[in-house]
């Protein structure tokens, strides 16, 4: 039985196999942007990896044929698909493009699992398959407040979430450790708190601490936010920032001191474990957080934003005169 993650719905093997090759036609409904779109990132890759480029061609193909059906009116689910694969032909159909594309994975996973190329040509079981997810939302977390990661990177992250089909890429873009993401009103959230003097060595229960003496950082400007939504979104998966608070603040704090409790100028958090650093409750922290989320929403199409809310310590706010007076 072919591994096909995750499990598919239905997966019926027959006897034979189907060749796979640079003779292989595509045929696709006319005229559709997305799925040529699909259709280039499979052959890019298959062509990669084992220079094996299928081609497209109108007209009837007796053999050696990969149709793609778009049926709008199938009972087939809106991320569901069918794919038949028989000697002469593969036949993939969806009621959606989301469809096409989680089955164009799937035939992905057969093309790696059986590529041991032959004269140029992969032999490919011949199943039956029936799909659809069973849950709506197939979210990963990604963590770059802590370490950041370049861009070309989160690409390669989004390359396999898509691959084993998630959908929802939750995007970790502030920390205590460092803030990620550019806002044009408040450049210091970038230029100050997205750097860090060292890192911790070790555990932080190490005694005496031990740090590398390394400056760590970097940020994602407002074009490459946009660039990775986009990619992601050929990719059929919809990021979900998140913007912490009112705890995990400390880069902020860093960049801009009146938006912490106390007003002392601290600098970015070089160890990990929960920080006592929390936004203070002023009309002018909301304002910041206000401006903050409204630039963030014209980058992300996202219908949720993620606000965090964990590990708020309140010593702070316990110890502060103001804070007390606002809580009363």
């Amino acid at each position: 039985m072919p591994s096909i993650i995750p499990q598919p719905v239905s997966m019926e093997v027959k006897k034979g196999e189907f060749r796979f090759s640079d003779k292989t036609q595509i045929i696709t409904p006319p005229e559709n942007e997305i799925l040529n779109a699909f259709l280039k990132d499979f052959s890019d890759e298959i062509g990669m990896n084992y220079g094996i480029r299928p081609g497209t061609k109108p007209g009837f193909i007796l053999k050696n044929k990969f149709i793609i059906e778009l049926d709008s009116l199938s009972d087939i689910p809106v991320e569901g698909y069918f794919m038949n694969i028989e000697k002469r032909k593969i036949l993939l159909t969806a009621s959606s493009e989301q469809g096409i594309f989680y089955g164009l994975q799937s035939l992905k996973q057969l093309v790696h699992l059986n590529a041991t190329a032959q004269n140029g040509k992969i032999p490919l079981p011949l199943v039956k398959i029936k799909d659809s997810p069973r849950f709506a939302w197939r979210g990963m977390h990604l963590d770059v407040g802590r370490h950041f990661i370049p861009v070309e990177d989160v690409k390669k992250y989004l390359d396999y979430m898509a691959l084993y089909k998630f959908n929802k890429f939750h995007w970790h873009l502030t920390e205590d450790q460092g803030w990620r993401i550019e806002i044009k009103q408040y450049p210091l959230l970038t230029e100050v708190g997205a750097w860090r003097d060292e890192t911790v060595v070790g555990h932080n229960r190490d005694t005496p601490r031990k740090y590398d003496g390394k400056k760590h950082g970097g940020f994602y400007t407002q074009e490459e936010v946009r660039e990775i939504v986009n990619y992601a979104s050929d990719r059929c998966i919809e990021v979900i920032p998140e913007i912490e608070m009112p705890g995990h603040a400390r880069a902020a704090i860093a960049s801009y001191p009146w938006l912490g409790v106390t007003g002392e100028k601290v600098g970015v958090k070089t160890e990990w474990g929960i920080c006592k650093y929390i936004y203070m409750p002023s009309e002018e922290t909301f304002a910041f957080l206000e401006n903050v989320l409204t630039e963030v929403m014209t980058l992300f199409p996202s219908e949720y934003i993620h606000i965090g809310g964990d590990e708020a310590v309140k010593d702070q706010w316990e110890a502060s005169r103001k804070v007390q007076k606002l809580i009363a």
